[in-house]
């Protein structure tokens, strides 16, 4: 077998690049629109009427999109590059419009079962055939049983505040069970809203204005696409990059520094960050001192913690936590994008609680470009939303159904 030399692999490029030249196969400028190849029908419907709409879906980036429309159908999506915030460049899910709105099996009329559970079995009605079934059987549960043992079952998949809650308006007005919807973020609220009073952060636009900015147990690749963009801004600024999370997520193995924690101990890798910080006198005394409560006991009680215990738990060394801590112990401005999942366990809110109080620990809760980003909701709960969903149309006892 021949030896493959440095030289000889470079010779065999330079006469690889002649031959290409010689049959057309070398690298020129290549347009889309009229290059061999190109897909005409594809490209074809990019053409039409351009729509704009704006995706509501719980992300909550609010997209602007531009339809390509053609004979009054949708044909193309893309993201509108006219709006900064995001750009051209939707989710995966947002480019996928024009598939789900005309996907062959999504149902488009009310549907009765004509059959028994299970067999598959359904009859088309009209609209009005629907809405006298739907009547005659609430009222039946109202008068058989009572109001409140009608329950709205829903989430957060549209973030449209018509879309979401609109509908409250009648359950209200009937009076039925409500549903407690503690099942996405409720552990973070308590957590997070133990420390600093409230979910809401600083504006995600002001990320490039930090010079530290910490993903923890956050995919930002995959659920915040537009937030690459602001991180990568403000690591061109010099901004270091700090993550926390089990699954190696594309930040992790960008960050300046990455901690790949044992799941559901990342209160003990808070508690390693702070016991670095106080032993470095790197704690904002003075925000401590002002603003906080019972900012001794907490430093106490970080301080009785053993970094063998921490290391056992966490499955981290006590290097890798201080070299973190050094990092984060040293920036002016620190923004901390919190992610969902990791609170939805047993000790979630014990865990973002820790966080909120390492953050306290450097005073970031009281100047620009500070604090921890988490579930931004005063769109939703600000406002006039009350009295849209007809809160006040409620009478007598509420019934409270846990999901």
């Amino acid at each position: 077998m021949m030896k493959l030399t440095r030289r000889y692999f470079l010779q065999g490029i330079g006469a690889s690049a002649v031959l290409g030249t010689l049959t057309g196969l070398a690298p020129t400028k290549a347009l889309a629109m009229n290059s061999y190849g190109a897909n005409t029908s594809l490209l074809a419907k990019r053409a039409g009427t351009i729509k704009y709409s704006s995706c509501l879906r719980n992300c909550a980036d609010r997209c602007l999109m531009k339809f390509s429309v053609q004979n009054g159908r949708m044909t193309y999506v893309r993201g509108a590059d006219e709006q900064y915030k995001t750009g051209s460049c939707p989710c995966v899910k947002g480019l996928t419009y024009v598939e789900y709105t005309y996907a062959p099996d999504r149902i488009l009329h009310p549907m009765v079962r004509v059959g028994e559970k299970g067999s598959h079995k359904w009859r088309r009605i009209t609209w009005e055939e629907a809405w006298d079934i739907l009547i005659k059987k609430t009222n039946e549960v109202i008068e058989q049983y009572g109001s409140e043992a009608i329950l709205p079952y829903s989430y957060s998949g549209n973030y449209g505040a018509i879309g979401m809650r609109g509908a409250d308006r009648f359950f209200n007005r009937i009076g039925s069970s409500i549903l407690d919807r503690l099942v996405c973020t409720e552990a973070g609220v308590w957590g997070y809203g133990s420390v600093q009073g409230t979910t809401d952060g600083p504006d995600p636009e002001t990320i490039p204005n930090c010079d530290c900015y910490v993903s923890w147990g956050f995919n930002e690749t995959v659920s915040n696409v537009h937030g690459i963009k602001l991180i990568n801004e403000a690591r061109d600024k010099g901004a270091k990059v700090l993550a926390v999370n089990p699954n190696r997520t594309p930040i992790s193995s960008q960050a300046d520094i990455y901690l790949q924690p044992k799941p559901s101990t990342d209160a003990w890798v808070a508690t390693g960050v702070m016991k670095y910080l106080i032993a470095h006198d790197m704690i904002d005394h003075d925000f401590l001192k002002n603003c906080c409560i019972g900012a001794d006991q907490a430093i106490a009680k970080v301080n009785s913690v053993d970094w063998k215990d921490i290391e056992r738990v966490t499955g981290l060394t006590q290097k890798q936590i201080e070299e973190f801590a050094d990092v984060y112990g040293r920036a002016e401005r620190i923004i901390i994008r919190a992610g969902y999942g990791m609170q939805r366990n047993y000790n979630g809110a014990r865990m973002t609680r820790a966080i909120a109080i390492m953050q306290a620990m450097r005073g970031m809760f009281d100047k620009p470009s500070c604090g921890i980003i988490y579930d931004n909701v005063r769109p939703i709960t600000g406002m006039n939303l009350n009295l849209g969903r007809g809160n006040y149309l409620r009478k007598g006892k509420r019934t409270w159904i846990w999901p």
